[in-house]
């Protein structure tokens, strides 16, 4: 269950929300408007074999390791 940040095209107010299914009505808590913007975000996670932090999605191998190393084996 991924967690996703919005913005409200009414107020601007960003918020964070935990989808729990495809198709999940997202609405903002400061206006209640059901008018949002999906952002996107940069993350860090650590691989498997502690050899480095992955700075952003952008940089995943499709196994999930860094590209500067896999811990997968």
């Amino acid at each position: 269950m991924p967690i996703y940040e919005y913005e409200c095209e009414d107020c601007g107010t960003r918020h964070e929300k935990l989808v729990m299914a495809k198709g999940q009505e997202i609405v903002c808590p400061k206006c209640a408007s059901g008018k949002q913007t999906i952002q996107i975000l940069v993350f860090s996670a650590s691989t498997k074999s502690g050899g480095g932090a992955v700075t952003s999605s952008s940089d995943v191998g499709g196994c999930g390791c860094s590209p500067r190393g896999c811990g997968c084996n």
